[in-house]
C-alpha cells in the first residue's frame, strides 16, 4: 500500500511538471539559453544588464533568422518598368514631406529590426526561437494591387517565392523538429492562400507551385507562431481545422506614421481626426459635424494633410472605417498626442497586453450601452439612436480633465518608442511575448514600459 501510495505521489508531481511547464518546453531544445545572452556574428556574447532595473529589451533566448533565403533586399517591378526597392516603399514620405508609411508594412520592419537586435544569433544550434524573413505582407498587397511582382536576389518573382521559402524550411532541421518556435508575421487586411492564385501560371508548373503553395500556407504557417491582422486567423478559414498546440497568434499594430513636428509641445487644438471621409463612414461624419457645431472646441476634422495638425492635438480621435481597427491610433500615439477611443471593440482589437487607460480615453460616437442608454450597441459607430448632446458633455468633462490629460500625455512621450515600428521595441516585445508563452520560466517582473501588461512569471523573487 504504501508503495502505491509512493507511485501515486511522482505521478502527481509529474502532472504538475507537465501543467506548468508544458510539453514543448520539457523537448530538448537546440541550446539552452546563455547565461551571458546570446553570441554576434564574430563570436562574442551580449549581455543584457539587469542590476535591479527593468531590462531595456524584453526578449533574453537567443532567436535565428534564415538569412540566406531573406526577402529584406527584395523590390518591386513596376509595370512602367521603374523598378522600387521594398525599403524605399516603405520608408518613404508623402508630398508634403511628413513620413507616410505603408501601414501593413510591420513584416518590413519586423524583419529589418530582426536582424539587428542583440539577441539574434547566427549559429542555428543556439537558438530558442526562429523568424521567418519573408515578406508576406508585400507579396499579399501585390497580388492584391496586381501592378507590380515582388522580387528577390534579381531572379526569384512572385510565387516562386513561396516556392523557394516552402522548399527552405522543408530542408531546415529546425523547423522539422520546432515547427512552433517559428515566429511569421502575416497580417495583411487580405491574406492570399487559395491556389486559385496560380491560375495564369505555365501549365508544366502548376502542379509543383500548386503543391509547394498549399504546403507552406496549409502545413506550414499553421504550425508557426503568428502576428496577424487585429486578431483574424485566417489559417482556421483556410483548413477548417483547430490551430496546433501550442501556437498563438497576436494582433499586430499598424505601422504609424510620425509627424515630423512630433512630438509639438505647441498644442494649439484640442481635438484632431484626419482620415478617409467616405459616405458610408457615419461615424467620421457624424464625429466632425458635431465638432464644427461646438464653437467651444479648436478642431482639424476631415480629409487632407495629417501634419502639423495631428501634432499640434492634444487628442486624437480612433474612429473606425472600414473595421474597427484604423492606422489613425499609431498615427495619433507616434505624433505625441493623446488618443480617444470610441467603440469599445477597439480595444480589443489592439491586443490584452496594453494598459490603455494610462494613455487613452474613451467617448462613444453611437449607443454604447455603458455609457448612454441601454440599447444594444451597433457596429461601425452607426448613427442610429447616436446623442450628440451627450457625446458632447462627455468630450467636455474630457476637456475639462487637466490632470488626467497630463498622466496621459506623458504616458503617451514615454512610450513613443514603444508604438514606433522604426524603432526595435515593437519586434522585441512581440518576441518576448511569444517568448513568455513557450518558455515560461524566462519571463520577467518587470519591464521600461509602464503600459506593457507583462504575462506574470511562474514563480516569485520572494520565494
Amino acid at each position: 500500500m504504501d508503495g502505491q501510495r509512493s507511485i501515486s505521489k511522482v505521478w502527481m508531481i509529474v502532472v504538475a511538471f507537465l501543467a506548468i511547464f508544458g510539453i514543448n518546453s520539457i523537448r530538448r531544445p537546440l541550446v539552452e539559453p546563455s547565461s551571458s545572452g546570446c553570441k554576434t556574428k564574430e563570436g562574442k556574447h551580449i549581455q543584457q544588464k539587469n542590476e535591479g532595473n527593468p531590462p531595456e529589451l524584453l526578449l533574453s533566448v537567443p532567436f535565428y533568422v534564415y538569412e540566406e533565403w531573406s526577402w529584406l533586399d527584395s523590390y518591386w517591378i513596376k509595370q512602367n518598368g521603374n523598378n522600387e526597392t521594398v525599403e524605399h516603399w516603405n520608408t518613404k514620405a508623402s508630398e508634403d514631406g511628413h513620413p507616410y508609411y505603408f501601414k501593413h508594412g510591420d513584416d518590413f520592419w519586423f524583419l529589418r529590426n530582426a536582424m539587428k537586435h542583440p539577441m539574434r544569433t547566427t549559429n542555428m544550434s543556439e537558438a530558442k526561437l526562429f523568424f521567418v524573413p519573408t515578406l508576406l505582407n508585400q507579396f499579399d498587397w501585390s497580388l492584391r494591387k496586381g501592378k507590380r511582382n515582388i522580387c528577390v536576389n534579381n531572379k526569384v518573382c512572385k510565387y516562386d517565392l513561396i516556392q523557394r521559402t516552402q522548399q527552405y524550411l522543408s530542408a531546415s532541421e529546425a523547423f522539422r523538429l520546432y515547427p512552433e518556435r517559428h515566429v511569421i508575421v502575416r497580417s495583411y487586411f487580405a491574406p492570399r492562400w487559395k491556389d486559385w492564385d496560380l491560375r495564369k501560371q505555365p501549365p508544366e508548373k502548376l502542379p509543383e507551385l500548386r503543391e509547394s503553395y498549399r504546403s507552406f500556407f496549409l502545413e506550414m504557417v499553421p504550425k508557426m507562431q503568428a502576428i496577424v491582422f487585429e486578431g483574424k486567423d485566417f489559417v482556421e478559414e483556410a483548413t477548417h481545422q483547430v490551430p496546433a498546440l501550442g501556437r498563438h497568434i497576436l494582433p499586430t499594430y499598424y505601422v504609424g506614421s510620425p509627424c515630423l513636428n512630433s512630438p509639438s509641445n505647441n498644442k494649439t487644438l484640442d481635438i484632431a481626426m484626419i482620415a478617409t471621409m467616405k459616405g458610408k463612414y457615419d461615424g467620421r461624419n457624424n464625429l466632425c459635424n458635431w465638432l464644427k457645431e461646438n464653437p467651444n472646441v479648436k478642431s482639424f476634422c476631415g480629409g487632407g494633410n495629417r501634419c502639423p495638425a495631428l501634432a499640434n492635438a492634444k487628442f486624437g480621435f480612433h474612429v473606425s472605417g472600414d473595421t474597427f481597427g484604423s492606422q489613425r491610433l499609431m498615427d495619433v500615439l507616434v505624433s505625441g498626442t493623446v488618443p480617444i477611443f470610441s467603440h469599445l471593440d477597439q480595444y480589443t482589437l489592439q491586443g490584452d497586453w496594453i494598459d490603455w487607460d494610462q494613455l487613452s480615453y474613451y467617448i462613444p460616437l453611437h449607443n454604447d450601452a455603458t455609457a448612454y442608454s441601454e440599447d444594444k450597441v451597433t457596429k461601425f459607430s452607426m448613427t442610429e439612436n447616436a446623442v450628440q448632446e451627450l457625446f458632447s458633455k462627455r468630450l467636455q468633462r474630457v476637456l475639462d480633465d487637466e490632470e488626467g490629460y497630463r498622466k496621459r500625455y506623458k504616458a503617451v512621450i514615454d512610450h513613443l518608442e514603444f508604438f514606433d515600428m522604426r524603432t526595435i521595441y515593437p519586434f522585441d516585445t512581440y518576441m518576448y511575448l511569444f517568448q513568455a508563452e513557450l518558455f515560461p520560466e524566462t519571463r520577467h517582473s518587470q519591464s521600461r514600459w509602464s503600459a506593457l501588461i507583462l504575462p506574470p512569471p511562474l514563480f516569485s523573487n520572494s520565494l
